[in-house]
Protein backbone atom coordinates (compact mmCIF):
# COMPACT_ATOMS: atom_id res chain seq x y z
CA UNK A 1 0.00 0.00 0.00
CA UNK A 2 1.21 3.49 -0.77
CA UNK A 3 0.00 6.49 1.20
CA UNK A 4 1.15 10.07 1.63
CA UNK A 5 1.22 9.64 5.38
CA UNK A 6 0.97 6.66 7.72
CA UNK A 7 -1.42 8.75 9.82
CA UNK A 8 -3.95 8.68 7.00
CA UNK A 9 -4.18 4.89 7.13
CA UNK A 10 -6.44 3.26 9.70
CA UNK A 11 -4.75 1.55 12.63
CA UNK A 12 -6.07 -1.85 11.54
CA UNK A 13 -4.29 -1.61 8.21
CA UNK A 14 -1.23 0.16 9.60
CA UNK A 15 -0.66 -2.67 12.12
CA UNK A 16 -0.36 -5.14 9.23
CA UNK A 17 2.02 -3.03 7.15
CA UNK A 18 5.64 -2.07 7.29
CA UNK A 19 6.37 1.63 6.81
CA UNK A 20 8.97 2.41 4.18
CA UNK A 21 9.48 6.10 3.55
CA UNK A 22 10.07 7.03 -0.06
CA UNK A 23 11.45 10.26 -1.41
CA UNK A 24 14.34 11.79 -3.19
CA UNK A 25 17.84 11.32 -1.84
CA UNK A 26 20.09 14.26 -1.01
CA UNK A 27 22.78 15.36 -3.41
CA UNK A 28 25.42 14.66 -0.75
CA UNK A 29 24.31 11.05 -0.24
CA UNK A 30 24.22 10.36 -3.97
CA UNK A 31 27.65 11.90 -4.45
CA UNK A 32 29.07 9.83 -1.58
CA UNK A 33 27.55 6.63 -3.02
CA UNK A 34 29.08 7.36 -6.40
CA UNK A 35 32.51 8.04 -4.88
CA UNK A 36 32.26 4.74 -2.97
CA UNK A 37 31.77 3.05 -6.35
CA UNK A 38 34.95 4.59 -7.72
CA UNK A 39 33.59 7.65 -9.49
CA UNK A 40 36.00 10.57 -9.26
CA UNK A 41 34.78 13.33 -6.90
CA UNK A 42 34.17 16.02 -9.55
CA UNK A 43 32.16 13.64 -11.74
CA UNK A 44 30.29 12.28 -8.72
CA UNK A 45 29.21 15.79 -7.74
CA UNK A 46 28.13 16.63 -11.31
CA UNK A 47 26.05 13.47 -11.64
CA UNK A 48 24.57 13.86 -8.15
CA UNK A 49 23.60 17.44 -8.91
CA UNK A 50 21.91 16.48 -12.17
CA UNK A 51 20.13 13.48 -10.62
CA UNK A 52 17.42 15.53 -8.86
CA UNK A 53 17.49 13.02 -5.99
CA UNK A 54 17.08 9.96 -8.25
CA UNK A 55 19.62 7.38 -7.10
CA UNK A 56 18.96 4.89 -9.89
CA UNK A 57 19.39 7.57 -12.53
CA UNK A 58 22.69 8.68 -10.96
CA UNK A 59 24.07 5.15 -10.79
CA UNK A 60 23.04 4.49 -14.38
CA UNK A 61 24.64 7.71 -15.66
CA UNK A 62 27.86 7.12 -13.74
CA UNK A 63 28.11 3.54 -15.01
CA UNK A 64 27.33 4.36 -18.64
CA UNK A 65 29.44 7.21 -20.04
CA UNK A 66 27.51 7.15 -23.33
CA UNK A 67 24.27 7.91 -21.47
CA UNK A 68 25.91 10.80 -19.64
CA UNK A 69 27.21 12.14 -22.95
CA UNK A 70 23.72 11.89 -24.47
CA UNK A 71 22.27 13.67 -21.43
CA UNK A 72 24.79 16.52 -21.73
CA UNK A 73 23.99 16.83 -25.43
CA UNK A 74 20.29 17.09 -24.59
CA UNK A 75 21.01 19.83 -22.02
CA UNK A 76 22.98 21.76 -24.66
CA UNK A 77 20.18 21.27 -27.19
CA UNK A 78 17.59 22.49 -24.67
CA UNK A 79 19.77 25.51 -23.89
CA UNK A 80 19.93 26.39 -27.60
CA UNK A 81 16.16 26.02 -27.97
CA UNK A 82 15.59 28.36 -25.04
CA UNK A 83 18.18 31.03 -25.75
CA UNK A 84 18.14 31.42 -29.54
CA UNK A 85 15.38 32.60 -31.87
CA UNK A 86 16.24 29.84 -34.37
CA UNK A 87 16.00 27.28 -31.58
CA UNK A 88 12.53 28.47 -30.66
CA UNK A 89 11.39 28.22 -34.26
CA UNK A 90 12.83 24.71 -34.51
CA UNK A 91 11.14 23.69 -31.27
CA UNK A 92 7.70 24.81 -32.35
CA UNK A 93 8.28 23.52 -35.91
CA UNK A 94 10.48 20.47 -36.47
CA UNK A 95 10.24 19.10 -32.93
CA UNK A 96 6.46 19.47 -32.98
CA UNK A 97 6.28 17.81 -36.41
CA UNK A 98 8.27 14.79 -35.20
CA UNK A 99 6.49 14.50 -31.85
CA UNK A 100 4.43 11.40 -32.64
CA UNK A 101 7.52 9.50 -33.85
CA UNK A 102 9.80 10.72 -31.06
CA UNK A 103 7.40 11.16 -28.16
CA UNK A 104 9.71 9.91 -25.39
CA UNK A 105 12.67 11.96 -26.62
CA UNK A 106 10.51 15.08 -26.97
CA UNK A 107 9.09 14.70 -23.47
CA UNK A 108 12.61 14.22 -22.08
CA UNK A 109 13.71 17.36 -23.93
CA UNK A 110 10.74 19.32 -22.55
CA UNK A 111 11.51 18.06 -19.07
CA UNK A 112 15.07 19.34 -19.49
CA UNK A 113 13.81 22.67 -20.82
CA UNK A 114 11.52 22.97 -17.80
CA UNK A 115 14.47 22.21 -15.53
CA UNK A 116 16.58 24.91 -17.16
CA UNK A 117 13.81 27.49 -16.66
CA UNK A 118 13.61 26.35 -13.03
CA UNK A 119 17.37 26.80 -12.66
CA UNK A 120 17.16 30.23 -14.27
CA UNK A 121 14.48 31.24 -11.78
CA UNK A 122 16.52 29.90 -8.85
CA UNK A 123 19.67 31.61 -10.09
CA UNK A 124 17.86 34.93 -10.57
CA UNK A 125 16.33 34.60 -7.10
CA UNK A 126 19.81 34.23 -5.56
CA UNK A 127 19.75 30.46 -5.02
CA UNK A 128 22.43 29.18 -7.43
CA UNK A 129 23.38 26.32 -5.09
CA UNK A 130 19.94 24.79 -5.75
CA UNK A 131 20.42 24.54 -9.52
CA UNK A 132 20.87 21.12 -11.11
CA UNK A 133 22.55 21.75 -14.46
CA UNK A 134 26.26 22.13 -13.69
CA UNK A 135 27.16 22.30 -17.39
CA UNK A 136 25.31 25.62 -17.59
CA UNK A 137 26.82 27.10 -14.42
CA UNK A 138 28.89 29.69 -16.29
CA UNK A 139 26.19 30.74 -18.80
CA UNK A 140 22.99 30.54 -16.81
CA UNK A 141 23.49 33.27 -14.13
CA UNK A 142 24.21 36.17 -16.52
CA UNK A 143 21.46 35.05 -18.87
CA UNK A 144 18.94 34.69 -16.02
CA UNK A 145 19.96 38.09 -14.63
CA UNK A 146 18.90 39.68 -17.92
CA UNK A 147 15.27 38.63 -17.29
CA UNK A 148 12.72 39.64 -14.68
CA UNK A 149 11.63 37.04 -12.12
CA UNK A 150 8.05 37.20 -13.34
CA UNK A 151 9.16 36.45 -16.92
CA UNK A 152 11.20 33.44 -15.81
CA UNK A 153 8.26 32.23 -13.73
CA UNK A 154 5.90 32.63 -16.69
CA UNK A 155 8.29 30.64 -18.92
CA UNK A 156 8.55 27.88 -16.30
CA UNK A 157 4.76 27.71 -15.99
CA UNK A 158 4.37 27.63 -19.78
CA UNK A 159 6.85 24.76 -20.04
CA UNK A 160 5.05 22.79 -17.34
CA UNK A 161 1.71 23.48 -19.00
CA UNK A 162 3.06 22.21 -22.32
CA UNK A 163 4.00 18.91 -20.68
CA UNK A 164 0.51 18.68 -19.18
CA UNK A 165 -1.12 19.53 -22.51
CA UNK A 166 0.90 16.90 -24.35
CA UNK A 167 0.05 14.28 -21.73
CA UNK A 168 -3.61 15.17 -22.37
CA UNK A 169 -3.08 14.56 -26.12
CA UNK A 170 -3.12 18.19 -27.23
CA UNK A 171 -1.80 18.81 -30.73
CA UNK A 172 1.98 19.09 -30.36
CA UNK A 173 2.42 22.07 -32.68
CA UNK A 174 -0.17 24.11 -30.79
CA UNK A 175 1.15 23.13 -27.34
CA UNK A 176 4.79 23.86 -28.23
CA UNK A 177 3.93 27.11 -29.98
CA UNK A 178 1.86 28.28 -27.00
CA UNK A 179 4.78 27.46 -24.70
CA UNK A 180 7.40 29.29 -26.76
CA UNK A 181 5.18 32.38 -27.08
CA UNK A 182 5.22 32.73 -23.28
CA UNK A 183 9.02 32.78 -23.06
CA UNK A 184 10.80 36.11 -22.60
CA UNK A 185 13.00 37.44 -25.41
Amino acid sequence: MVAESADRVTETIRSRCRVIELGSVSRERISAALRERGVEPVSAERVARAAHGRVGWALDMAATPAKMTAYREMVEMAWEYITTPVGRVALSGAVARDYSRRRDQTLALLDTITGIWRDALLSRAGLPESTVFPDLADRLPPWAASHELRDLHRALDASRQCLIDLSNNAQARIALHAMVMQWPD
